[in-house]
């Protein structure tokens, strides 16, 4: 448990608390906010099941809430191959195993149930093994990756199986591994990321929210400098709020303007993805703000001092390897922004 010291600065009160102890599905464990916009469901299936783990976190820490039976009862040779999410809206849930058919569950949040189970089959390839699932923005689209293709089913269609596009195949490069489908994630960004063996390629969809080849998807479209592990990072949907209030749609940048209550520099940042120069534009409400630009590991790569004065600064970042990064503006008696930047050359 984490807890904020007199000074401001947090240090971990309690940790090594055991929650639950049973065996749990492999790869499965999702989270989506509370209907109150503040605490979190933590969900994950028991292992080899269709029983549902339902865990409530928010400032006292995290607590047990329920368990829920509902949906098929998944194949134990296929654990693990396979992809559990939500959609951005926190309102659906899609579990997902390739060559088996896909499951929809709506989910509602203030109970933290499942409800109104459906499934669908997909046409897969003969070589579709492992893979993983993802909803675009929008919420319209589901992306089922399945090793050598991804492909796309519109869920609001009367027929979800006969929706189903190829909306990319391996093209069968190899550095020296194959760079086939693996898991993916939709991004801050609101892009969705794709993984595979070689680790130091990143697949792109870069329109998710548009129907078939529009979406944009591309292989390798994020080369990492360094080989970056067996997986995706995990970005759950901060953003999302009360139901009367849910927050903005996707955004690749994070702005505070037009939410009530707060105020913010209206910062931009652009071009993103960028090359070897990014500019920001703000207007701001104070006689300066403190821009910084920062690694994943939390490092600082850039900082700079912005005043009201200047309207559009450029930075270069020539020295930087290509990736992801994140940035973030503190303007004095104001709130904070922050969002991601992608480095491509």
């Amino acid at each position: 448990m984490v807890k904020s010291g007199s000074t401001g600065n947090l240090y971990v009160r309690n940790k090594n608390i055991e929650v639950i102890n049973t065996p749990l599905s492999v790869g499965e464990f999702i989270a989506v906010k509370h209907a109150d916009g503040v605490s979190w469901w933590l969900v994950t299936p028991l292992r080899n099941s269709n029983t549902f783990l339902f865990f409530r976190f928010d400032s006292s820490g995290v607590a047990f809430s329920h368990e829920q039976t509902i949906g098929n009862l998944p194949s134990p040779s296929r654990e693990g191959y396979g992809q559990m999410t939500f959609n951005h809206q926190g309102s659906m849930l899609a579990r997902y195993v390739p060559t088996y058919d896909v499951e929809l569950l709506d989910f509602d949040r203030s109970l933290g149930l499942l409800k109104n189970f459906r499934s669908f089959p997909v046409q897969y390839d003969p070589f579709s093994f492992d893979g993983g699932c993802c909803f675009s923005p929008n919420g319209r689209f589901l992306y089922l990756v399945a090793t050598l293709n991804i492909y796309q089913v519109d869920i609001t269609a009367s027929d979800i199986s006969a929706s189903q596009v190829t909306v990319e195949t391996w093209d069968g490069f190899k550095d020296p591994i194959g760079t086939t489908f693996n898991k993916c994630q939709l991004g801050p960004d609101c892009k969705i990321y794709i993984d595979g063996p070689d680790l130091r390629y990143y697949h792109v969809i870069h329109q998710p929210d548009l129907p078939g080849l529009a979406c944009e998807a591309e292989q390798r479209g994020l080369v990492m400098p360094t080989p970056i592990g067996p997986s995706l990072p995990y970005f759950p949907n901060y953003r999302l709020g009360p139901p009367d209030n849910p927050g903005p749609p996707c955004t690749a940048t994070v702005s505070v303007q037009g939410v009530a209550g707060a105020s913010g520099a209206g910062l931009k940042v652009f071009p993103n993805p960028a090359n070897n120069l990014v500019y920001l534009s703000y207007e701001l409400h104070s006689p300066e703000a403190h821009f910084e630009l920062l690694n994943s590991l939390g490092q600082v790569l850039r900082s700079l001092t912005l005043t009201a004065s200047e309207g559009a600064v450029p930075v270069s970042l020539g020295d930087l390897p290509v990736g992801m990064y994140f940035y973030r503006l503190l303007e004095k008696d104001s709130a904070s922004q922050s969002g991601t930047l992608i480095i491509q050359r």
